[in-house]
C-alpha cells in the first residue's frame, strides 16, 4: 500500500488514507512528511481539514467492524 499512496503524491494527490480495518488503523500520507499511523482514540489531524475531528475507533465502530 506504500508504493501506491507513494505514486498517488507523486501524480499530486494532497492526501492518501489508508485504512485498515483488520488493524483498526488509519495511516495518512502527505507529500514531504513521514507517514502518520493513527489508531484508538488518537484524533485525526490536518490542515487540509481544518474542522475534522474523527477517531480510528469512531470510524470502525461506526462502520460495524468493532
Amino acid at each position: 500500500m506504500t508504493d501506491k499512496a507513494t505514486a498517488y503524491l507523486a501524480a499530486g494527490v494532497a492526501r492518501v488514507w489508508v485504512v485498515d480495518a483488520r488493524a483498526q488503523t488509519i495511516t495518512t500520507f502527505q507529500p514531504q512528511a513521514v507517514p502518520i499511523t493513527y489508531r484508538g482514540d488518537r484524533a485525526i489531524a490536518d490542515d487540509h481539514l481544518p474542522g475534522l475531528h474523527l477517531t480510528p475507533q469512531e470510524l470502525f465502530k461506526r462502520a460495524g467492524l468493532t
